[in-house]
């Protein structure tokens, strides 16, 4: 029996995934509000923005819903969808986002140039002639310039039902600001009620220290997206292709796969390609993290970016543009920012009960002392309903964390730590488990001599002064580190008459007379030198036809890294080693700075992979790393920390940079971290009690039995004093030991 011609119409398409720009986000609550407006829609399976880089990335069915709806809602919710190419998207997001934060700067600086002398008439109760019209006159441009993008957000918030911060900032300023002006240019009006005091201080301070905090939290969001940008920047720009015998450069961009090119000495390779002619010496030390040059022969895969440091090279162009291993970190750091941090923030959380509470409470008090009231109705039920907007002001709320983040990071700096995004220090006093990297965190960035054994009857002294005199000549990374050594051990320089490289074998030359030969086993042997001993992976030295030494170059530890791992297993850390190296390799070091976990043979872009199966495990994970190939997983883990002394690229895509180049500088922000968390606790637990008694009493729950009404000026006082005690309470982190 046939189906019937309309059945196919019931088959699911696959999803899709569509990324564009949004313009207008300043805030968390921007991200929250369109992520929820999108996922209402059907057919949504995902939709994530993020921030910093201002890009939405939804997956869709396309059955059920399409893409232009997509953009649609973002644009209903207050917002506007930028559909741009991917590659202008990023650029078009930071010359916003630096738009806005220097306008929201200016108008934090006028604000708080005109807010100064009102609070100085204010709490000096400077009643001189015309006193209120100057506050009027200075607070007016605060409110309702500086100001304008509260009421600007409030009415988002109001039209998409969902109140936020801003709904509340936006009400308590123009209350306070529309109640003052009436105040002083209706006096009748309120006389008999008020006392003819004025608010302008409270509208002015309230929209100062809410854009204060505001620019701290968008500083760090344009910081967080500059990761990709610096990993772009180290693409190769041109390359050279090979056609009819001829050379011609290109631009990147106009590569294709199967075209040949030619690479020289000191140039990048351009993408990740076979070598089909010729050998040479590469650096790859930014895509692997390994210091010690690799030689890439015929027939062997090169990465784009690498840097071929000797020999001349043709490869076949095997991945372009967004194939290449380069473009796919850049796509891993971007998703590793997508994904939301598993943290509970208690603020936000009970923001969003809380300002629709105090909306209610307002409302409720208004309407209770109305009707209650025997006359001035209208009189009497204003002031209270003022007074619980005024000191309901989440300023100390607002203020309870970036203060506390604000003073941690200054002690951080001190103490060698750079904190790039604001709640890193947050998220690391929940870590349970570390990896670290190896090359260039736990080891030396440059090879170095392991062991220095001699064989047969040899003088070491002699062998010592040999290796040393050939090895001078070279420039060879390899060659400096026996130069380091042997000038280490005092050996003296000897008489050199003969000098000769051999590219990626060894070096020969005359010394004293003697046919020295320094290098590997087999280019030994091919000079006719016996080996009578285990060679593999050793240098070997020969002097006429006589094997007199072998060598083991490796990485060794850096200075207190064994201490730094003590440091963090006392605090109760699982430390973890991971590297490309072999197992054997990989656990010598690990052995040596005291660590039992190791994963060995991890590529580089399995890396960001390892620390999302342990977080898949349960486990809050800190990443440990320096080079390219650690950003996916700093980006990735729930805490990157970058070594100062690593590349650009890690230190963007991380969250905390160590400036100290030791691991006690890790174990130092765990500690900091802590000692964070607890001040941001103890604010919010001091913005959340004084909004508890505050409000009751603003209500007028003690008027029925005692007579006292809370004036609006007293309100006022006590929500600058909550906001003193929550600065005060975070300025005690200057004092914070971190040891």
């Amino acid at each position: 029996m046939s189906l019937p011609e309309s059945a196919p119409a019931t088959k699911t398409l696959p999803t899709r995934e569509e990324r564009f720009l949004v313009e207008g986000m300043d805030c968390a609550a921007c991200v929250t509000r369109i992520e929820t407006a999108i996922k209402k829609l059907p057919g949504i399976e995902n939709a994530s923005v993020n921030l910093a880089t201002g890009e939405a990335s939804v997956r869709y069915r396309p059955d059920l819903v399409a893409a232009i709806e997509l953009k649609k809602t973002v644009d209903k919710v207050g917002y506007h969808a930028v559909d741009l190419p991917e590659s202008d998207l990023h650029e078009h997001h930071v010359a916003e986002a630096a738009a806005i934060y220097r306008t929201r700067k200016v108008k934090f600086i006028v604000a708080a140039s005109l807010t100064l002398p009102i609070l100085v008439i204010s709490m000096f109760m400077l009643d001189f002639a015309g006193s209120d019209w100057v506050q009027f006159v200075l607070a007016t441009p605060v409110v309702l310039w500086s100001g304008s993008h509260f009421y600007i957000g409030g009415f988002k918030s109001a039209r998409a039902k969902a109140p936020d911060m801003n709904t509340l900032v936006g009400l308590s300023v123009a209350t306070a600001y529309l109640y003052s002006t009436v105040v002083i240019v209706f006096p009748h009006l309120l006389a008999h009620t008020t006392g003819h005091h004025v608010y302008f201080e409270s509208a002015a301070t309230i929209v100062s220290l809410i854009l204060l905090g505001g620019l701290m939290e968008m500083r760090a969001s344009r910081k967080a997206g500059a990761a990709m940008r610096t990993l772009l920047g180290q693409q190769a720009k041109m390359a050279t292709i090979v056609r009819n015998g001829s050379d011609t450069t290109i631009p990147v961009e106009d590569v294709r796969t199967g075209d040949v090119l030619l690479v020289r000495a000191g140039e990048k390779i351009p993408v990740d390609g076979r070598i089909t002619n010729g050998a040479g010496l590469l650096d790859e030390a930014m895509m692997t993290g390994e210091s010690k040059p690799v030689r890439r022969s015929l027939g062997e895969e090169v990465i784009g970016s690498t840097v071929l440091q000797e020999g001349v090279i043709q490869i076949e162009a095997v991945r372009v543009g967004k194939a290449t291993i380069l473009q796919q970190i850049v796509r891993l750091v971007e998703r590793a920012q997508e994904t939301k941090a598993p943290i509970a923030r208690l603020a936000d959380t009970v923001s969003g009960y809380f300002v629709q509470g105090v909306i209610l409470v307002a409302l409720l008090t208004f309407v209770v002392w109305f009707v209650l009231s025997p006359a001035d109705k209208f009189s009497s039920a204003l002031v209270p309903f003022i007074s619980v907007l005024i000191i309901a002001c989440p300023c100390a709320l607002g203020l309870a964390t970036p203060t506390a983040i604000m003073v941690a990071t200054g002690r951080a700096s001190e103490l060698g730590i750079l904190i790039r995004k604001g709640d890193a220090l947050e998220k690391a006093s929940k870590l349970d488990t570390i990896i670290l990297d190896k090359t260039g965190t736990l080891t030396l960035s440059e090879p170095t001599v392991t062991s220095f054994t001699i064989v047969g009857g040899a003088s070491r002294e002699r062998v010592l002064s040999y290796a040393l005199s050939l090895e001078r000549n070279s420039s060879h990374p390899i060659a400096k580190a026996i130069v380091r050594y042997a000038e280490a051990n005092g050996a003296s320089v000897a008489s050199t008459s003969h000098f000769e490289a051999v590219e990626s074998k060894g070096v020969i030359g005359t010394v004293d007379g003697s046919n020295v030969l320094i290098g590997n086993a087999a280019f030994l042997a091919a000079h006719g030198v016996p080996l009578q001993t285990d060679t593999d992976d050793k240098i070997c030295v020969g002097m006429d036809d006589t094997l007199c030494a072998t060598i083991a170059i490796g990485q060794g530890l850096k200075p207190g890294t064994s201490e730094g791992v003590a440091r963090l297993r006392a605090f109760g850390i699982d430390v973890v080693m991971m590297t490309g190296d072999t197992e054997s390799a990989a656990r010598e070091i690990a052995t040596q700075a005291g660590i039992a976990n190791v994963m060995s043979q991890v590529l580089p872009y399995q890396k960001a992979e390892m620390v999302r199966q342990l977080q898949a495990e349960g486990k809050k994970v800190g990443m440990v790393g320096d080079g390219i190939n650690d950003a996916p997983a700093l980006a990735q883990a729930d805490v990157g920390f970058a070594i100062g002394s690593g590349t650009d690229v890690a230190m963007e895509a991380a969250d905390i940079t160590l400036m100290r180049d030791d691991l006690g500088a890790v174990a130092d922000s765990l500690v900091l971290s802590q000692q964070t968390l607890r001040v941001i606790k103890q604010n919010l637990f001091f913005s959340f009690v004084y909004n508890s008694l505050g409000i009751p009493i603003a209500a007028g729950v003690l008027y029925p039995a005692f007579g006292l009404l809370l004036n609006p000026m007293i309100g006022s006082l006590a929500m600058a004093f909550s906001d003193v005690s929550v600065i005060a309470n975070s300025l005690r982190l200057r004092r914070a030991a971190a040891r």
